[in-house]
């Protein structure tokens, strides 16, 4: 080693870096799914909810956050008698795009045509809810109105909501 910067040696770092990121951003997906007594997930779901691992929101990770979530909401769920698997996958992708820079909300707000009211306009912190639900419905492919407005509403609420989400609200 001559103390020289090497760029085939920082390729080769970088390379190797994000390999093993990408290993442990799988390994975590799979254990919040297998935690949440999830299967059956699209291997790119279970890839995004892993880089939630490494992601906080007010100061709490945000992995830790779906999971808990997800167990809540599947316990909730037995209570009421619903359907706790389905209350399980909300609650765990409720924040799916919570950590989404400002540009990707407003590209898939573009791409799905979602206009946004003048206090959604001006509050981003609400905008995960609206650009997950969506995220959720058009790319993820889940269709479940259920699931979808439980996620857009899980910050603000409305009326009339269904006992889901009701659930994934609190």
């Amino acid at each position: 080693n001559d103390g020289r910067i090497h760029p085939a040696r920082i390729e080769e770092t970088v390379e190797k870096v994000s390999r093993e990121m990408d290993m442990q951003i799988k390994e975590a997906g799979e254990a919040a799914v297998f935690e949440a007594g999830i299967f059956g997930l699209h291997p790119e779901l279970i890839k995004l909810i892993g880089r939630l691992k490494f992601r906080t929101s007010y100061g709490q990770n945000v992995y830790k956050h779906s999971v808990e979530v997800s167990m809540l909401a599947g316990q909730m769920a037995a209570e009421l008698g619903l359907d706790v698997n389905f209350a399980k996958r909300a609650g765990l992708l409720h924040d799916i795009t919570k950590n989404a820079p400002k540009e990707e909300h407003l590209q898939i707000f573009e791409r799905f045509g979602i206009m946004l009211n003048d206090i959604e306009k001006n509050a981003a912190k609400l905008w995960h809810a609206i650009s997950g639900a969506a995220y959720v419905k058009h790319i993820l492919k889940i269709e479940d109105d259920e699931i979808v407005s439980a996620i857009r509403y899980h910050t603000t609420a409305k009326a009339d909501m269904t006992l889901l989400e009701k659930i994934i609200f609190l």
